[in-house]
């Protein structure tokens, strides 16, 4: 078991290109359609002027606000709130076109590309077979995190969830009982400082069989990565950590002794 906690990370700061995807289909109308545009006003205050940002919103058909990127300063983010105030919700689900505009934009390596995807249904229109929209996310994605979220109870789990495995990102499920709004600030504030990205376990001294997670997520401030395996033989030598902060390469490395038993460790199964 291997435990990532970082410490004071004032100066970690990385600049993000963050693409926040919204559904606003007929069945996101009334209170859902509220706490989505509190949600995203939250998430645009989180900004700083190092970031950029891109909105798309989504029913039968794609609503870019724009096109490329736009750079997060207090002008830029008055003029998305404004965008965001306009939206009203009408039509199909076109999960497949939002999530190609989503991944349409590159990011440069020293840059954290972010997607936010927030969704309450299944896809109606365009292209509607969950593994067509699978393969087109996983080809297209690049560099990004995805972040979805799924509000109610009709919302296409196997989807989601392959989105957030496959992207170093996660998944949250928000009940129709529960606040969208307060789920997505809650991510607003973690993702705001990243450590540590594109994170990576060096072998040691002993052949490792298993390790999980099998896609090692990104590290923020504020919170830890336990990294679990299992592995065979037994000797003492390095393990190392590696990833990047910034445009720069990092690595942690610790002494241990993989010992041929170890009857002190029942936990750990």
């Amino acid at each position: 078991v291997v435990t990532l906690s970082p410490g004071d990370v004032a100066e970690s700061r990385i600049p993000r290109d963050v693409s926040v995807v919204v559904d606003i289909s007929g069945s996101m109308s009334g209170e859902k359609m509220e706490q989505a545009r509190r949600a995203l006003h939250q998430l645009l205050g989180t900004l700083t002027p190092d970031d950029r940002v891109r909105l798309i919103a989504f029913s039968s058909r794609v609503q870019p606000w724009r096109d490329e990127w736009t750079a997060a300063t207090r002008e830029e983010l008055r003029r998305a709130a404004q965008w965001v105030d306009g939206l009203r919700a009408e039509g199909g689900t076109n999960i497949h076109d939002a999530l190609e505009a989503g991944f349409r934009a590159e990011s440069p390596a020293a840059r954290l590309p972010i997607l936010v995807f927030m969704t309450d249904g299944l896809a109606t229109n365009g292209e509607t077979r969950t593994d067509r929209i699978v393969a087109m996310a996983e080809a297209r994605r690049g560099r990004a995190r995805v972040f979805a979220f799924g509000v109610g109870w009709d919302v296409n789990t196997h989807l989601l969830d392959q989105l957030g495995t496959a992207t170093r990102g996660s998944t949250q499920y928000v009940r129709p009982d529960e606040d969208v709004e307060q789920a997505v600030s809650l991510l607003a504030a973690k993702i705001r400082h990243p450590v540590l990205t594109d994170i990576a376990l060096e072998r040691g001294p002993v052949r490792m069989t298993e390790v999980y997670p099998r896609e090692l997520p990104d590290l923020f401030a504020g919170e830890e990565l336990v990294i679990l395996g299992r592995y065979e033989g037994a000797g003492q030598g390095s393990v190392a950590v590696t990833g990047r902060r910034g445009s720069a390469s990092e690595r942690y490395a610790t002494q241990v002794r993989f010992p041929a038993r170890d009857r002190g460790s029942e936990y750990l199964p």
